[in-house]
């Protein structure tokens, strides 16, 4: 299944280099290796690093920055206090706003929490039962440990 993939490329000059590749799911890592291959070969564009960011998490991100951008001003929080508050630079929280991929997890938690969200992300990656294991458990009996005797 193919799907659309930006490739951010950043040189000693500081200027970031984008492009978007559509490419198969089988053939994503080739093209990233070949593509990597090309430009560390040539010795006018020294790569420093390389981001790859799928469309679906951009435009994820993006919608996750306006809404803590919304969230703040409901607050009636200025950037400056808010970052403060959150412990970042006022550029970093900038970031975070814009949908920047590269504002680490950590953050984000810790923005959730001082909004009083952190609940809403508590079951991201909980194990998941299917059907028929939740059918197997329930004829089981649970086990349970005889209590320790006291001395």
């Amino acid at each position: 299944m193919p799907y659309d993939v930006t490739l951010t490329r950043g040189f000693r000059d500081g200027l970031p280099n984008s492009s978007i590749l559509s490419v198969g799911a089988t053939s994503f890592l080739e093209e990233i290796v070949n593509l990597q291959y090309t430009v560390f070969k040539g010795p006018e564009y020294p790569v420093i690093f390389f981001m790859v960011q799928i469309t679906e998490t951009r435009e994820f991100l993006l919608e996750l920055g306006r809404r803590l951008r919304a969230a703040r001003l409901e607050r009636n929080d200025t950037m400056v206090l808010f970052a403060e508050r959150l412990g970042v630079s006022e550029g970093t929280l900038r970031a975070m706003e814009r949908g920047a991929p590269t504002v680490q997890i950590g953050v984000w938690i810790n923005a959730l929490w001082i909004l009083d969200r952190l609940d809403e992300v508590r079951g991201a990656l909980e194990p998941r039962e299917s059907l028929l294991e939740r059918a197997r458990n329930q004829d089981r009996p649970r086990r349970q440990r005889a209590s320790r005797r006291h001395r």
